[in-house]
């Protein structure tokens, strides 16, 4: 709902400042991205060696964007999306008598802001545009749920989530698509767009940890339960209790590919 709300702020600003400058143009749009990288997700035993991908490139996406026509083919753009990820799942599998089956599941969303160049070509109400530029993602807190089961009476059930939070996802954005003004003043559009990006979080703090049903959060450390990624650290001796735990940094993959429509407005004549 706070990121719903910011996106609804966003429109309303860019809408009024667009209504007493002339040239701007300002839209909004939607759509469905489908996951472009992968990262592996290996597990092994001594024995047995298995491996299955994640993405949290594929979820809905809502945004608005505002520009600025230098001319009738050149504009400056800004846009303002937020990336729902929902579901987004792994499992692997140890097949030994004493091994288990895990599933891990990814919740969460990323606020994208995405500065870019916008050229268009069309002299009529069909106009073939790209927009490309940086994106900049601002992720918000990410779940990553892990259920263990194990394949055999031997061993126990875990089911514990993560929260990863912090950090700023830094890449590319491109999109592809077709104008069509209505009037002078509105059209409507479709695009293919995407994005390049990895994100990678500055910590992940365990807020759920079961065993068989019990809850054994309680009973862990700050050191079991937090984890701060750096870039690079030292350890000597044993790490306190009472302290975060340390972690070279991690890499989730949120590249996609997907298909958004929406509508446009211009303040510029659309001839």
């Amino acid at each position: 709902m706070r990121k719903l709300t910011f996106i609804a702020i966003a429109w309303l600003f860019m809408s009024q400042f667009a209504l007493h400058a002339q040239g701007l143009y300002f839209g909004l749009g939607g759509g469905y991205g489908m996951p472009s990288g992968l990262a592996d997700n290996s597990y092994h035993t001594n024995s047995t060696y298995t491996s299955s991908s994640i993405s949290l490139g594929s979820g809905a996406d809502l945004g608005v964007y505002v520009g600025y026509m230098m001319n009738k083919n050149i504009g400056l753009e800004l846009g303002i999306s937020d990336k729902f990820v929902s579901g987004a799942t792994t499992t692997s599998s140890d097949t030994g008598s004493f091994g288990s089956s895990n599933k891990q599941t990814f919740e969460g969303g990323m606020l994208r802001f995405t500065p870019a160049i916008r050229l268009q070509t069309g002299d009529g109400n069909i106009k073939v545009y790209s927009v490309t530029g940086l994106v900049i993602g601002m992720p918000m807190s990410v779940t990553n749920e892990n259920v263990s089961t194990p394949n055999s009476s031997f061993g126990s059930t875990t089911d514990d989530v993560i929260t990863y939070s912090g950090g700023i996802s830094i890449g590319f954005h491109g999109a592809l698509g077709v104008l069509y003004m209505i009037n002078d003043k509105i059209g409507i559009f479709g695009e293919l767009s995407a994005y390049l990006q990895n994100w990678s979080p500055g910590e992940g703090l365990y807020t759920k940890y079961t065993v068989n049903g019990v809850d054994e959060l309680g009973q862990m450390t700050t050191n079991e339960k937090q984890t701060n990624y750096v870039s690079s650290y030292t350890q000597t001796g044993s790490p306190s209790a009472g302290s975060p735990n340390q972690s070279t940094f991690i890499y989730l993959p949120y590249s996609s590919f997907g298909l958004n429509v929406g509508i446009h407005f211009s303040l510029a004549s659309s001839k």
